[in-house]
Formats: C-alpha cells, structure tokens, sequence
C-alpha cells in the first residue's frame, strides 16, 4: 500500500515538471567554446557527502565547443535568484577529480579561469562561454 502511494505521488511530480522546448526564453545548454591553442577541461566543482569537493570536468579540444547542460528544466527557470554558476577552465595536464578539502580544488589543479556566472551573465552572453 506504502509503495502506491509513492508511486501516485511519484508520478503526480513528474506530470507536474514543465516541459519546454528550447527556446529564447529557455535554455537548456551552456555552450563553452575553446579558441585557445590548446585542450582544455571544462569542469564543475561537486561537492561529497564528507563535506569534500572535488571537479568533475571533460576535455574540449581546441577550436571545439562544449554544451553543458546544469539543470533538467530551463536554466531561466531553474536557476535560483541571485545564484551563479561556477564554471572552471582546467590544465587537462594538471587536472584531478580527487575529494579534497573544497578549499584545495583550485590549488589541487590549474585552474586557467574560473568564471562566477548570473543568469544575467548567461542571457547576455547568449548562454555561450569564450574561452580565453
């Protein structure tokens, strides 16, 4: 009986989520675009269950674009008020996804740019990152 009932109220959640296409006023992607010499990783910080952190990234070679994607909605809808998105731009030859202390992500890898972005940021960039 437990179980039906969390199945119904499972289900009722789901029917519930806004299902939109993509459009100029959602976005589902972040687009980072590599024009340097040379791959990079894109990464994001992600935090543990022990209060570690560690980055979890992909490689993006040079001249390619990366599309990522934070959210299962739109990020117009999704993103919290006056929250960011902390993107980083990692030395694939110096690049961890060991937990540490989250103080020590960016010494634990080099970091080439760490981009703390608004969703003002992303509109105005048309959800596209340059990098550098």
């Amino acid at each position: 009986m437990k179980n039906r009932i969390f199945l119904v109220l499972f289900s009722l959640t789901l029917m519930s989520g806004e299902c939109k296409k993509a459009s100029t006023d959602c976005h589902y992607y972040i687009y980072i675009k590599n024009n340097s010499q040379n791959a990079i990783t894109v990464a994001i910080r992600i935090p543990g269950a022990d209060g570690r952190c560690r980055l979890d990234g992909e490689i993006v070679d040079k001249g390619a674009t990366h599309a990522y994607r934070p959210y299962n909605f739109c990020i117009e809808s999704s993103m919290l008020k006056n929250a960011t998105e902390d993107i980083y731009i990692v030395d694939p030859k110096n690049y961890t996804e060991t937990f540490s202390s989250c103080d020590s992500v960016e010494i634990n890898n080099k970091v080439l740019k760490h981009y703390v972005l608004t969703l003002n940021d992303l509109s105005r960039s048309n959800f596209t990152i340059t990098y550098p």
